[in-house]
């Protein structure tokens, strides 16, 4: 019985020691921040950033990957999503990534989709990078919506962001990155 306690008390604390340096990593903050984003794909018309189907589409932004959490694997959803007209409040991936990196306090400035990976503004994506052309961003018989566009990338530096899920934070929700809003249009006006 003394045994069986000992090897419980020891095993408790080979996990609590890696799992409470984990919790206080996880807890300064994020591995990777997303700031500023804006689309340069966008045109304006009539003082609003508005984008079409059919044209190639892509989200600028400023990211940050700090150092304290060391090498980290992102899981990356990104979506669109309807702020108005009758779909409002669904959202629609358009693109998955899973990348690799090692924190060094490093400020850069990717685009997503990426460009060897170029994204046509119309349908949904799967997390296989399959056209999804059953679901189309607009639906039948709406020529225009306004959208959000927004990452959520959750973060697996540490053995505790398996247990519990870990996001990027700093958007308008916990679990995603500031959103850039446009309308999205069926039709380009004629020249």
């Amino acid at each position: 019985m003394v045994r069986l306690c000992v090897g419980i008390v020891v095993v408790e604390v080979l996990f609590a020691y890696p799992l409470g340096y984990d919790f206080v990593l996880n807890s300064i903050g994020p591995s990777t921040e997303y700031l500023e984003p804006w689309l340069p794909t966008a045109k304006t018309v009539d003082g609003k950033p508005t984008v079409y189907i059919g044209d190639d589409f892509y989200v600028q932004h400023t990211i940050v990957r700090h150092a304290l959490n060391g090498n980290c694997l992102l899981k990356i959803h990104r979506y669109a999503e309807d702020v108005d007209g009758p779909t409002s409040g669904k959202r629609h991936l358009i693109d998955y990534a899973e990348l690799q990196f090692v924190g060094r306090d490093e400020i850069l400035h990717p685009r997503w989709p990426a460009a060897d990976d170029p994204y046509v503004l119309g349908y949904e994506r799967d997390e296989k990078d399959n056209t999804l052309y059953d679901r189309p961003l607009l639906p039948d018989g709406v020529d225009e919506l306004t959208m959000d566009f927004y990452v959520s990338p959750r973060n697996f530096c540490n053995t505790l962001d398996y247990l519990i899920p870990r996001y990027t934070n700093g958007g308008t929700h916990w679990d995603e990155s500031p959103r850039v809003r446009a309308r999205v249009k069926r039709h380009r006006p004629n020249a």
